[in-house]
């Protein structure tokens, strides 16, 4: 396979990859796997997260004796040894075998990259300047969930998707491979003490509005632009599990000592008592967007 380096079934390489889908090696080892032929392709040609690689490996059939399937297999070999060039020196092959055993997929592509966790930091996207919208969620457990919230800020133009410390872990396989590619578009941080010191001080500016999502909230959301009014910059809209809802005291004290904070509600004509965390962070990124960033053409 183009003359890759081979990895052995005993290469402790394998053990390694393996590791990094458990959270405390990832965050020990500051690496994470990137998983999908389409996947590895976007991030080679990202030219922030392409200097982040540290090393690809790719499946190898050439030996399964499945003609067809070994051409497809070399001919993608080549076109990532040519995307590669000067950017991931360091691309192994492994027998299919193998490469399961690294996999954290069970019907895995056959190709999969490491990459060091990038560094995010509140200060810098604030001194970005434009207005700002932050989307902040408190003990979200599921994967699939957070991976299409930080898809669907992307989409609508967060800032950044911020996490208390009882969320699930950012950079696990399923979140990854749930953003569909925005996990290298929108910063997602994990809230330290000092970050949280650093989103309070956002939140008494008096361009910035907190947005809480709340069953009993009076503020509906299609009254939500009005509510937040023209002089609004910043805001940081807050939601919590479907389960159990805000359960961090910290983000009580963010709300109560907020410049402007506004309990917000989706309207229900049906008897359901709420909506999938995603999909009602989906309606409100929406309507917050058009509060902040006014509306425009759809592209084409």
């Amino acid at each position: 396979m183009h003359n890759f380096t081979k990895l052995g079934s005993n290469s402790p390489l394998i053990a390694r990859v393996r590791s990094l889908g458990t959270r405390k090696h990832s965050e020990k080892e500051g690496l994470f796997v990137i998983e999908g032929k389409k996947a590895l392709l976007e991030t080679l040609a990202d030219p922030k997260f392409s200097k982040l690689l540290k090393y690809i490996v790719l499946r190898d059939d050439s030996d399964s004796g499945a003609a067809s399937a070994a051409s497809a297999d070399a001919a993608f070999a080549k076109k990532i040894a040519c995307e590669s060039a000067g950017k991931c020196d360091k691309i192994y092959s492994a027998s299919a075998q193998t490469f399961a055993r690294m996999s954290g997929t069970e019907t895995p592509e056959g190709a999969l990259a490491v990459c060091e966790i990038p560094a995010y930091s509140l200060g810098a996207i604030m001194a970005e300047g434009g207005p700002k919208l932050f989307v902040l969620l408190d003990s979200v457990a599921d994967p699939g969930n957070l991976g299409t919230i930080i898809r669907l800020s992307d989409n609508f133009g967060a800032s950044a998707v911020l996490l208390t410390p009882n969320s699930v872990y950012e950079y696990s396989g399923k979140v990854v491979r749930a953003t569909m590619g925005s996990f290298r578009n929108v910063p997602v941080i994990r809230l330290s003490n000092s970050e949280t010191m650093e989103i309070e001080k956002i939140s008494r500016a008096g361009e910035c509005a907190v947005v809480l999502s709340e069953l009993g909230g009076n503020v509906p959301i299609g009254e939500l632009k009005t509510a937040l009014g023209d002089g609004t910059r910043t805001v940081i809209f807050i939601a919590g599990s479907e389960s159990h809802g805000i359960v961090s005291p910290w983000i009580e004290k963010l709300v109560a000592s907020a410049y402007r904070s506004i309990k917000s509600h989706i309207p229900s004509r049906g008897k359901n008592e709420s909506l999938n965390i995603s999909v009602a962070c989906a309606i409100y990124c929406y309507e917050l967007g058009r509060a902040l960033f006014g509306t425009r053409p759809d592209a084409g």
